[in-house]
């Protein structure tokens, strides 16, 4: 196991986020760059006329409508009553009974000081202070309407198992948006403990300052926020998780004036099921859906995320990496990176069913030591010769290749040119590398910035550029 850096060698890694854009070639034989810059182009165009900036237009009028109507709307002084009423009581409660037990609450703040006085010379200030916040999604819960005549939320209390907002706009639309969780929870708890101490030896002087935070927050598994027009969803947002989480933080300073002494210590402790832990969301608005989804296993890390635009499939992507997950993890701890405990890694991306870009690194390990190689070589400014065989090597550790119409014929894979530059004082050369096409049908080879140029592309970049344009025209 090795402790090293990995600043350098990831600098590598952006290479494997090649995109493309989508299109509708029916042939499984390989296309010349030519015909590929043809096809890639007129299917992009279809790519971006897919998005219409107007099928947002009523979140527009309904944020200008809030801006305008709302702004100076104040929340319900009931609903803040609830809230910091509790915080009011719960150090009042324990000022008086330092020793009972603090009521479970939204907020709960303790503070308890103590200063001693002896002789005029030893004075010793002691001051602990306990931050706690233990809360739910239940404590926030409520429903509010607007008062046009006193410019104030009007808060229900009734309303026990969601917040809710609604109101009517000025084309006397009804909207609603709900927050609600699931009544299952997971615990989030995060503990910090902090000691500050400072002494001088003539005419004593003492000061010892102890801050406790213990935040508790039950978070539902399941948590849905929408908003709807005249009953028709406008905006749904669906998250899913198990994440249960403990984390513990320490720090300690003290500091001596005579005979001078300073000592410091920090210490972090994480407790986290991550065996068997998972994230989904789902997000739709006016029809345009977006999921993602996370997954942590002993084995597997995957992630995948597709946009959807009323129902038809624009982007999707995912990946996966096999790992030891529990080794993993306690080198994140130590601070250290052992290769040997990620196995593999792939990745997949589809556009509109029309292009797809596989990339695949079966034995990271080898892949990781070719980039430890490549990073020796420039860090020695080792020779072109042996820099390009290095480059050639890591090119042999990994594979990234681009599909059409989901066949299984490869059009161009990606991969890493050894190249000298020439730079700074002098005009020195440098080695360096970069990322290059090499299209399968006549084996030529294209640097990214040459083939992907805005002359090539420039029907591609107006449509782009129209697209962006309609979105701003519609909020300007």
């Amino acid at each position: 196991m090795r402790k090293i850096s990995l600043l350098k060698p990831l600098l590598l890694l952006p290479v494997l986020a090649l995109m493309g854009c989508p299109g509708n070639q029916k042939e499984a034989e390989p296309l010349t760059p030519v015909e590929s810059k043809a096809y890639l182009q007129e299917t992009g165009i279809e790519f971006m006329e897919s998005i219409n900036a107007e099928d947002h237009q009523n979140l527009v009028d309904l944020t200008n409508f809030v801006a305008d109507e709302f702004s100076g709307f104040e929340i319900d002084e009931r609903y803040v009553d609830k809230v910091s009423g509790i915080y009011q009581e719960s150090v009042e409660d324990y000022a008086k009974a330092p020793n009972a037990n603090v009521p479970a609450s939204v907020f709960e703040l303790v503070s308890l000081c103590q200063e001693i006085a002896q002789n005029g010379q030893l004075l010793t200030t002691r001051a602990t202070e306990i931050y706690t916040i233990n809360a739910g999604f239940p404590d926030l819960y409520g429903s509010f309407t607007p008062d046009y005549q006193n410019n104030v939320w009007t808060y229900d209390a009734s309303v026990k198992d969601r917040l809710e907002v609604s109101f009517k706009d000025n084309q006397n639309q009804q909207w609603i948006a709900t927050l609600k969780g699931s009544k299952e929870t997971t615990l989030l708890h995060i503990k910090a403990e902090s000691i500050y101490e400072e002494s001088w030896y003539g005419d004593v002087y003492v000061y010892d300052d102890h801050e406790i935070y213990d935040f508790k927050l039950r978070v539902p598994k399941e948590i849905n926020f929408d908003v709807t027009c005249d009953g028709i969803s406008v905006i749904k947002l669906t998250v899913k998780s198990n994440l249960a989480l403990a984390l513990d933080l320490y720090e300690s300073y003290e500091y001596y004036y005579d005979g001078y002494n300073s000592s410091s210590e920090d210490e972090v402790r994480l407790t986290l099921d991550y065996t068997n832990l998972n994230l989904d969301a789902s997000l739709n608005v006016n029809g345009y859906e977006t999921i993602v989804k996370n997954a942590v296993t002993q084995k597997d890390l995957t992630a995948s995320s597709e946009i959807k635009i009323a129902g038809k499939s624009l982007l999707r992507v995912q990946s996966a990496v096999a790992v030891d997950i529990d080794k993993l993890v306690s080198n994140v701890e130590d601070d250290e990176f052992d290769e040997n405990n990620v196995k593999s890694i792939s990745f997949e991306a589809d556009m509109m069913g029309d292009v797809q870009i596989k990339a695949e690194c079966p034995t990271f390990k080898l892949m990781f030591n070719a980039i430890e190689n490549v990073v020796e070589a420039e860090e020695n400014d080792l020779d072109f010769r042996e820099f390009s065989n290095r480059i050639s090597e890591l090119n042999g550790t990994y594979d990234i290749h681009v599909y059409y119409e989901g066949n299984n014929t490869v059009q161009a894979s990606v991969e890493l040119e050894a190249y000298e530059r020439q730079g700074g004082w002098n005009d020195v050369k440098y080695n360096d590398y970069r990322p290059i096409l090499v299209f399968a049908a006549d084996g030529s080879q294209y640097q990214f910035e040459n083939y992907f140029s805005e002359s090539s592309f420039s029907d591609l970049i107006d449509a782009f550029e129209e697209l962006v344009n309609s979105f701003y025209n519609l909020v300007d």
